[in-house]
């Protein structure tokens, strides 16, 4: 059944319905909404089962050196990107001063381990045997000045998938890691870039301490979960990011993200939802102004003012 309008309950035992409706919360914000939708409220049952699917985490791992002999947080936050092999990107990300609270997320480096209990016990024993880092790290107060922050991404095919986990107040999402496309908490060449850089300014090497004691991938970039495809079966959204059995409902988000793309997605993620609404007919007798053609104009005109 193809349904022509949209239900979204509201929690408090009422709903708004609509005949249009384009969701962009961003990644975790869409799945929930919609989750709720599916299975709390039961205003949009008919959304695919692959809801939730295919979620991604841009294969990403953060890590830091810290304490180095010098300044290192010159200039602005995000400045360079560099590719150590043909699938990983590494992000040079500083913090201005003072900007210290990130620290207590992280711990001294260890290697990776076949299970988060291995890995801990790695750590326990970094720590007990180099007491000087240790305290180093902990008494360092100004830590984002010598400190850089490495964001490593990477385009392998891995995806975890976000379900919702019943309870007494209704239920949560609950992210489910687990299978052969497993996200991996450790990514080797992220580490050596770390060491070697740590080796290099006398720092101090880092890793998070969540991705140490529980071995859960850290990620700025969440992506996915709603898979595309070309039936309600195999995913949630079309090849035009319209909502399998709904004619007007579209996603224009990072949940429709379709692989992790092993670089900041902000672009790819702006391009698509432009694309989506460009396929969407215009109402007769208005005055649409595309944005990329609007972009190009005005890089023209730009151009023209610095040729003066």
């Amino acid at each position: 059944m193809i349904y022509d309008y949209v239900v979204i309950g509201s929690g408090f035992g009422g709903s708004v319905a609509g005949l249009r409706l384009v969701v962009a919360a961003g990644a975790l914000g869409t799945l929930e909404l919609l989750l709720k939708q599916k299975y709390r409220y039961n205003t949009l049952s008919s959304l695919s089962d692959k809801l939730g699917f295919e979620l991604r985490t841009n294969a990403e791992t953060l890590c830091a050196v810290s304490g180095g002999f010098e300044k290192l947080n010159n200039g602005l936050a995000i400045t360079s990107v560099f590719s150590p092999d043909p699938h990983t990107h590494v992000e040079i990300v500083k913090y201005p001063d003072k900007s210290n609270i990130m620290k207590w997320f992280f711990g001294l480096s260890v290697g990776g381990a076949d299970t988060s209990l291995k890995r801990t016990w790695k750590l326990f024993v970094k720590t007990i045997t180099h007491p000087l880092l240790f305290l180093k790290t902990v008494f360092n107060f100004s830590w984002s000045t010598k400190t850089v922050i490495f964001l490593v991404m990477q385009s392998a095919d891995n995806a975890m998938k976000m379900i919702w986990k019943k309870n007494l107040f209704g239920g949560k999402m609950k992210i489910d890691n687990s299978g052969h496309k497993k996200v991996p908490a450790f990514i080797p060449v992220g580490q050596e870039v770390m060491e070697r850089y740590a080796r290099k300014v006398s720092g101090i090497p880092q890793n998070i301490l969540l991705e140490v004691f529980f071995n859960r991938p850290t990620t700025a970039h969440i992506l996915g979960g709603c898979p595309m495809s070309e039936t309600i079966e195999t995913g949630v959204v079309d090849k035009n990011l319209k909502v399998h059995g709904y004619t007007n409902f579209y996603i224009t988000d990072g949940s429709v993200i379709q692989g992790n793309i092993g670089v900041n997605p902000s672009l790819t993620i702006t391009a698509m939802a432009e694309y989506c609404l460009n396929n969407i007919p215009a109402k007769e007798g208005a005055d649409v102004k595309e944005i990329s053609k609007q972009l190009i104009l005005l890089e023209d005109e730009w151009k023209k003012k610095r040729s003066v």
